[in-house]
């Protein structure tokens, strides 16, 4: 999902962890428009089941579909440490290109 408002200072590194492993760098996107969590990996999310596609419209008018859901564990850096958070029930929207994470 590209859109202009956004450049590189609005986006972070998140590690993912996978069976207690961390296992990428994905990059987010903090959005208090959001109403919900979004990524584009399947994979990456625990307790995954599939929903009827849900049509999502973003702010530029770019259509897309979320397909399934789950939750997903990140490590959040807190100084020189990590923090865990669980992040509940993400769409996954394989039509995008970063980890949306709502903070409405």
């Amino acid at each position: 999902m590209s859109d202009d408002r956004y450049n590189s200072e609005d986006c972070d590194t998140a590690l993912v962890m996978s069976k207690g492993k961390v296992t990428s760098d994905i990059t987010y996107l903090y959005d208090s428009g959001a109403m919900r969590h979004m990524m584009p990996y399947k994979h990456l999310l625990k307790e995954y089941c599939s929903i009827f596609p849900k049509p999502i419209n973003a702010t530029n008018q770019y259509k897309f579909q979320a397909i399934g859901k789950g939750n997903m564990l990140v490590l959040i850096q807190n100084g020189s440490e990590f923090t865990p958070v669980m992040l509940m029930d993400v769409l996954h929207t394989p039509d995008i290109t970063m980890t949306l994470v709502s903070v409405s």
